[in-house]
C-alpha cells in the first residue's frame, strides 16, 4: 500500500511539472492563437492566474481587433475570479468605455460597481468605496432601466446606504459621548436631513433633545432661556414624528426640567430688574 502510495505521488508531480513546463512554453510562444485557446482553457478551469498571464500580452496584441473584445473581457473576469476587486472594477468599468456596444457591455457596467460594493469596508471604516458603488449602481439603473439586474441594484444601495448611515450615526454619538453637546446636535440634525428615512430617526431625534438640553445646562444664565427653546422645539419635533416613542417618559422629563429652569431665570431676571 505504501510503495501504491508513493507511485501515486510520483505520478502527480510528474503531471504536475509537465503542466508548468507546458505553461512556461505558452509564455515563451509566439503563437498566440495557441495561447489565447490556453487562456480560455485555463479561465473555465478557474485558474485565473495562469489565464491572466497570458491574456495580460495579448491585449496589446488583439488591440483593435474583433478578438481584443473578448481578450480584455476574459482579463477582467479573471481579475474577479481572483478577488482582486479593485483591479477588476477598474477594468470592467474601462471594458465599458471601449466597447460600449459589447455583448458583455450590460454585464460588465454591473460588475464594476459590484466590485465597488464587495471591497466596501465595514461601517466603522472609511465609505468612499460605498459611496462610489451608490453611484455607480445608479448609473447603471439610469443606462439599462430595464436590466433584470435593477432590483438587485436597488437592494445593494439599501445595504450602502444603511452602512454610511450607521457611520454617520455613530460618528454624532461620539461628539454626544465627548460631552460636546452643540455638535452633537448638530451632526444628529445633518444624519436626519441627509438620511429622512434613517432607521435611526427615533433615536437620534431623542439625543439631539438632550443634547440641546445639556448644553443649555452648561451655558450661562443669559443664555440658558434661549437655549432652553431648542429642547422644547425638539420635543415637540420627536412627539410629531413619534407620538408613541419608546423615548417618551425620558423626554416629556427632560422637557419639563427645562421649562421650570427657564421659567426659574425667567422670574430670577425679573425680580433683579
Amino acid at each position: 500500500m505504501f510503495k501504491a502510495l508513493n507511485y501515486f505521488l510520483c505520478l502527480i508531480a510528474v503531471f504536475a511539472l509537465a503542466s508548468c513546463s507546458k505553461y512556461q512554453q505558452l509564455l515563451k510562444s509566439s503563437n498566440y492563437d495557441e495561447k489565447y485557446a490556453a487562456a480560455i482553457k485555463y479561465y473555465e478551469k478557474k485558474d485565473y492566474y495562469r489565464s491572466l498571464q497570458l491574456l495580460e500580452e495579448m491585449i496589446v496584441i488583439f488591440r483593435g481587433t474583433t478578438r481584443g473584445e473578448n481578450v480584455y473581457y476574459y482579463y477582467a473576469q479573471s481579475h474577479y475570479g481572483l478577488q482582486d476587486y479593485i483591479s477588476a472594477a477598474y477594468h470592467f468599468e474601462n471594458f465599458v468605455k471601449t466597447f460600449p456596444v459589447s455583448k458583455h457591455a450590460e454585464e460588465c457596467a454591473y460588475l464594476s460597481a459590484y466590485c465597488s460594493y464587495l471591497d466596501s469596508p465595514v461601517y466603522s471604516l472609511d465609505q468612499q468605496n460605498s459611496e462610489q458603488a451608490i453611484e455607480q449602481f445608479q448609473l447603471f439603473i439610469n443606462h439599462y432601466p430595464q436590466s433584470d439586474k435593477v432590483e438587485t441594484c436597488n437592494k445593494l444601495m439599501d445595504v450602502l446606504r444603511a452602512k454610511i448611515e450607521t457611520k454617520a450615526f455613530n460618528n454624532a454619538k461620539t461628539f454626544y459621548y465627548s460631552d460636546d453637546y452643540k455638535a452633537s446636535a448638530s451632526a444628529l440634525n445633518n444624519l436626519i436631513r441627509d438620511y429622512p428615512g434613517t432607521a435611526y430617526k427615533e433615536e437620534a431625534m431623542y439625543l439631539i433633545l438632550k443634547s440641546y438640553y445639556l448644553y443649555a445646562r452648561k451655558s450661562i444664565d443669559t443664555k440658558k432661556p434661549e437655549r432652553y427653546k431648542s429642547v422644547t422645539e425638539a420635543h415637540t419635533a420627536l412627539l410629531e414624528a413619534f407620538p408613541e416613542s419608546k423615548y417618551l417618559k425620558q423626554a416629556n422629563s427632560i422637557e419639563a426640567d427645562a421649562k421650570r429652569e427657564s421659567e426659574s431665570l425667567t422670574k430670577s431676571a425679573n425680580a433683579t430688574n
